[in-house]
């Protein structure tokens, strides 16, 4: 099944509210169940953080995982030895990305808050979202050098993790199996937004809701429905090593 975007949008009125603008990178395992979230419609989850009625829309490049050639729309500049990084860096200067890559690049720009909707697959965001992050995220659009971290071109934006885990809450703890959680946030919160300048807010996350009871799971959904009603009050984490590993 095709991951679901939902992105900022207008009534079908067609007024402008004049409201947040939210951006939603959704994926989900299969059809059914699989979610603590899944129960919560997404335009709900928007109306709930007063954002405009989001329309439906697909992740860039879904039928290919891997970086390639196929995400520049001209040719590449060394074509017998392809750099992904450096061919998208050029290819965004001259706006010669393909026409979806910069339609997703448009929907953050418009966006004050990014929300990361995923199960959480090895400690990680599932190799489609990964691959909405390579091409979406690429070098002279959310980031150059020295433009990067609080310099980050995404720099007075908002960006959240929503995610549910296979794991029960005791096993991420700093003596579980698996260590604390903000251990494995690092990378995500810190390496790949707050690198690009985002502003990093608390992570939703949703332990076990497949090992869950109905009541258990009604109360995840409910807790995240609670907290997107005054999300825009939130104020961002610390981004920096002691809120991940302590001092």
């Amino acid at each position: 099944m095709p991951p679901r975007v939902y992105i900022r949008g207008r009534l079908e009125s067609g007024v402008d509210l004049g409201l947040e603008s939210t951006h939603i990178i959704f994926t989900k395992q299969r059809r059914g169940l699989d979610s603590a979230h899944s129960s919560l419609p997404l335009p709900l989850l928007l109306s709930l953080t007063d954002c405009w009625v989001p329309r439906r829309g697909q992740l860039p490049g879904t039928q290919r995982r891997n970086t390639s050639p196929h995400a520049m729309a001209g040719a590449v500049s060394n074509p017998e030895v392809f750099s992904y990084g450096v061919e998208a860096y050029e290819a965004c200067k001259k706006r010669c990305l393909t026409s979806d890559i910069l339609e997703e690049q448009k929907k953050v720009q418009e966006a004050d808050l990014v929300i990361f909707q995923f199960p959480l697959y090895w400690f990680s965001v599932p190799a489609i979202m990964k691959g909405w992050m390579d091409r979406v995220l690429c070098q002279g659009f959310a980031f150059d050098f020295p433009g990067i971290y609080d310099a980050g071109f995404l720099k007075g934006k908002l960006a959240l993790l929503s995610l549910t885990t296979g794991g029960t809450a005791e096993m991420y703890t700093r003596t579980g199996a698996s260590g604390d959680f903000r251990y494995f946030l690092w990378p995500l919160q810190h390496g790949a937004l707050h690198f690009c300048g985002f502003q990093v807010l608390a992570p939703q996350i949703s332990f076990a809701p497949e090992y869950a009871s109905e009541e258990e799971r009604k109360a995840m959904v409910a807790s995240w429905a609670q907290r997107l009603k005054t999300i825009w009050q939130e104020k961002p984490i610390q981004c920096t090593p002691p809120w991940y590993f302590g001092h």
